[in-house]
């Protein structure tokens, strides 16, 4: 998914989910995406899925939700790159969640990998970095060289809930 310019989407900009037995590899570079009606790029994998998702050079605005949101859950595996892309003025959703510049969250023993490199989130309405794991899933997050800038929450938040196994590498 390459050089598109995406604008005042009702939902997603870019909705990208994987579910079941089945594998999938996408590669989502310089696309630019405004006033998505919910997250800018929305990514999942569920119910045993096999997902790789990287994003180089996108530009995600005046998202309602997040901008870009990734969720793994049921015993998935999912590896994520996002790389050098730019994340700006994120909006509270209208069900009042959301916000975040990036969540990663991984849940219900899924193992998630994911690295966060050469980014700039700025002007989140909640966090600008937000990951998330919770029930007995293992999840690992590097992010280098990254600038997150004006949130209304925290600029970088990692939080951890059951039997989660969790490595967190922030340079």
């Amino acid at each position: 998914i390459a050089n598109n310019t995406i604008t005042n989407s009702g939902l997603q900009g870019i909705f990208i989910q994987a579910f079941g037995s089945n594998q999938q590899e996408v590669l989502a570079s310089s696309n630019t995406i405004s006033g998505s009606g919910s997250q800018g790029i929305f990514v999942q994998a569920a119910e045993g899925a096999r997902q790789k998702f990287t994003a180089n050079g996108n530009t995600v605005s005046d998202s309602k939700g997040q901008g870009i949101f990734a969720q793994a859950s049921g015993g998935t595996t999912q590896e994520l790159a996002i790389n050098n892309s730019t994340v700006d003025s994120t909006k509270v959703g209208s069900d009042g969640t959301g916000g975040q510049g990036i969540f990663v969250q991984s849940g219900n023993q899924a193992q998630q990998n994911v690295t966060v490199s050469g980014r700039t989130v700025s002007n989140s309405a909640g966090q600008g970095v937000f990951v998330q794991a919770s029930g007995n899933g293992q999840q690992s997050l590097v992010a280098n060289s990254n600038t997150v800038s004006n949130s209304a929450g925290q600029g970088i938040f990692v939080q951890a809930a059951g039997k989660t196994q969790q490595v967190v590498n922030i340079n």
